[in-house]
């Protein structure tokens, strides 16, 4: 590398490190001071009368935060929805239930 900051390339001219959008730059990564939380989902479809298309299904979240005593675990039933659409509102449900981003 030339004295001058410079590097040569293939072509054999020189440019500035600094003008490379592709030379490595220094990160400072700042800690993280938000809580962390673990989401645990669970869903079922369950059909009250046998071999009826009207199916109920459960679903239930359980939002715990990491390093803390505190837990919100909720369970709800709801009519007309089963399989994967089922597991995906337990997922929006939990994740509602954060107080922040």
């Amino acid at each position: 590398m030339p004295e001058d900051g410079s590097i040569d390339d293939t072509e054999g001219q020189s440019r500035s490190i600094s003008s490379d959008p592709f030379a490595p730059r220094r990160v400072v990564m700042q800690p993280i001071t938000a809580p962390h939380f673990l989401l645990l989902t669970q869903a079922h479809s369950q059909n009250q009368i046998p071999d009826s298309t009207s199916r109920n299904g459960v679903w239930k979240f359980v939002l715990e935060q990491i390093g803390s005593s505190r837990r919100v675990e909720v369970t709800e039933t709801e009519q007309g929805v089963w399989g994967e659409r089922l597991q995906l509102l337990a997922v929006v449900r939990g994740l509602e239930a954060l107080e922040q981003p």
